[in-house]
């Protein structure tokens, strides 16, 4: 890896190794051993590619060098560096894990073809990783070998380890309301809704920001829906959860109520949604 350690020494500035940062994700590889979990696991590294972008678009990594901070002292703005470079030295570790083992740079013939596999994972990685490349500005310093994870711990270990540190940059320097705006632009650019619920599951425990957007967006919906009630009736829209249910909803689990007019009269107990827990919420 192209001396990550000189960045961190302060040769260059945050928004330099932001680049880098963004760039790194490209040269990593997963091997065959993954199987067919292959393409969920390359969509998973790539989901926090984006994450990474939508933080620094969200404090203006290029532009403000105060990271959307007016107040932030020389100290902070380090620490957001320091970050980020911590981030370069996880994948310089892999890759030196793989140079260990004799895995070099034949990371293209050792990894599985890229459009093999689940279609719609496919699409979704390469979307995912279209949106974070526009937002990547500048020339990387990087000048890197690609080379291959093939053992599913080390990955798993590596995607905690830099979904921490992501973390860490977002509490640093956060800018929650562009973020979520920001999650929403991207799975507006998804797809339909298996995708969007495809997203959300690969995003859990990675993106929360993410997660909890293509989740909602792929709720349940409602429209052109008329209500008469009358006497003891109810009618209740969206999802009931009995009391001393722990679980949340299932993810992506949506229906459309469209067009609907509902006359409900006497003692009936209507749910436009799902009920969560084995005690009836109506009971009276």
């Amino acid at each position: 890896m192209a001396d990550p350690f000189s960045i961190a020494a302060g040769a260059v500035g945050i928004a330099t190794a932001f680049t880098a940062c963004l760039d790194v994700f490209e040269y990593v590889r997963l091997g065959r051993e993954f199987g067919r979990d292959y393409q969920t696991c390359q969509l998973n590294l790539t989901i926090l590619r984006l994450r990474l972008s939508r933080w620094g678009e969200a404090v203006g990594v290029y532009n403000d060098p105060q990271l959307g901070n007016p107040a932030a002292s020389r100290k902070e703005i380090q620490a957001a560096k320091d970050t980020l470079i911590h981030v370069l030295t996880l994948f310089e570790d892999s890759a030196r894990v793989s140079e260990r083992f004799g895995i070099k740079a034949d990371a293209e013939v050792l990894a599985p073809n890229e459009s093999d596999g689940d279609g719609m994972l496919v699409i979704l990685n390469r979307r995912a990783r279209d949106i974070a490349t526009r937002r990547q500005k500048g020339a990387s310093l990087l000048k890197l070998a690609r080379w291959s994870i093939h053992d599913n711990h080390a990955f798993r270990k590596l995607l905690d380890d830099i979904s921490m540190l992501l973390g860490q940059l977002e509490i640093l320097f956060p800018s929650p309301s562009s973020s979520e705006a920001l999650a929403r632009e991207e799975i507006s650019q998804m797809g339909g809704q298996r995708e969007v619920r495809a997203l959300a599951a690969a995003s859990e425990g990675l993106d929360d920001v993410l997660h909890r957007q293509a989740s909602q967006a792929t709720g349940h919906q409602y429209r052109d829906i008329q209500v008469e009630a009358g006497g003891d009736a109810t009618v209740a829209q969206g999802n009931v959860f009995a009391a001393g249910w722990t679980g949340g909803a299932v993810v992506g689990a949506s229906h459309s109520y469209v067009g609907i007019t509902i006359k409900a009269a006497g003692g009936l107990r209507l749910v436009n949604g799902d009920r969560y827990g084995g005690v009836d919420p109506f009971e009276r």
